[in-house]
This record gives C-alpha cells, sequence and structure tokens, in this order.
C-alpha cells in the first residue's frame, strides 16, 4: 500500500521536488541573465550616454529631422530655424 511509505519515497514526490529545483534553477538563471544584460546597459551608457535620451531627441523631431528644422515637406515650405 503506498499510503505507507514516507513522503519522500512516493513517486510523485520526487517529481515535484524535480520540478521545484527546476524553477529554481530557471529563476537563477533568469537572475543571472539580468545582471548580465544591467552590466553591459551601463557599459553602454557609460560610453555613449543615455540610450533613453538619444531616442528622446530623436523622436522629439518631424520625422528624424535634426534639431531647429522647420518646415512642412508635404506643403513644400523648409526653412532653419533661429536656433
Amino acid at each position: 500500500m503506498s499510503g505507507t511509505k514516507p513522503a519522500e519515497e512516493r513517486p510523485g514526490r520526487k517529481r515535484a521536488c524535480d520540478a521545484g529545483a527546476r524553477k529554481r534553477a530557471l529563476a537563477e538563471q533568469a537572475t543571472a541573465d539580468i545582471r548580465q544584460d544591467l552590466g553591459a546597459l551601463n557599459a553602454f551608457v557609460e560610453t555613449h550616454g543615455s540610450f533613453a535620451e538619444m531616442v528622446r531627441e530623436h523622436f522629439a523631431t518631424i520625422d528624424g529631422d535634426p534639431p531647429g528644422f522647420q518646415g512642412d515637406r508635404r506643403a513644400g515650405r523648409f526653412s532653419r530655424g533661429a536656433g
């Protein structure tokens, strides 16, 4: 009768322990991957500055035009801003 065996000796219990170990291993690997990615991001920021700020500056302009550009390409009117 399987009810007389300790829980550790029951086949279903072993699978549950294995699943818990796999879950912990995956969590540890995800944590290590995140730390590695954050390290790479910090290195990028030290070298090039904030990527988010670079993207904000890019999208603050119309269609990626340089800062100071004022015009409507559809209307054919272009001018450089004063500053």
